[in-house]
């Protein structure tokens, strides 16, 4: 896996492109160490942050299929989340919780007209509209609408097929 740091103060850990074509897959292998335990003290911290996924076309806005995280403070888990955008229109469900240090396998699954998430054994499919061939990949970032508030670290490996 590659350790993605997402500095202090940042959304993101760096610019990256990975164009795609006809790619219908994402899985995903990752790892949050005790950096991912964070608390932002207002509605901002029930914002998703995001694990890594795939943009049809070209705005992630538009059409993209990811996986999602956020740190509950009273569970003291990251919550895992299916978020979608299908035609502008964003949907997200939480999928299920994982506890910080323990390595975990999850995919993404573009079918015609669905999208299945999977993370460990749980499974949740989601309805989706027509979407282009290509596109490209998405990696990690912190928030919504707040900067990371330390480094965060993320120890991740995707492939594409």
């Amino acid at each position: 896996m590659k350790k993605y740091t997402i500095p202090e103060g940042n959304h993101r850990s760096g610019l990256r492109y990975k164009p795609f074509r006809n790619k219908t897959r994402l899985d995903m292998t990752f790892r949050f160490d005790s950096t991912a335990i964070y608390q932002l003290g207002d509605n901002d911290h029930f914002d998703l942050n995001k694990l890594g996924g795939l943009a049809f076309g070209r705005n992630h806005h538009i059409n993209s299929a990811r996986i999602c995280w956020r740190y509950n403070v009273e569970k003291e888990v990251i919550e895992l989340f299916g978020y979608l955008y299908d035609h502008n229109k964003r949907v997200f469900s939480h999928i299920t919780d994982y506890k910080i240090g323990v390595e975990c396998k999850a995919s993404i699954v573009i079918n015609k007209e669905t999208v299945t998430f999977t993370v460990g054994s749980v499974t949740k499919d989601y309805a989706k509209s027509k979407w282009p061939s290509w596109g490209y990949r998405l990696f990690p970032y912190f928030g919504g609408n707040k900067v990371a508030p330390h480094d965060v670290n993320i120890w991740l490996k995707m492939t594409t097929r």
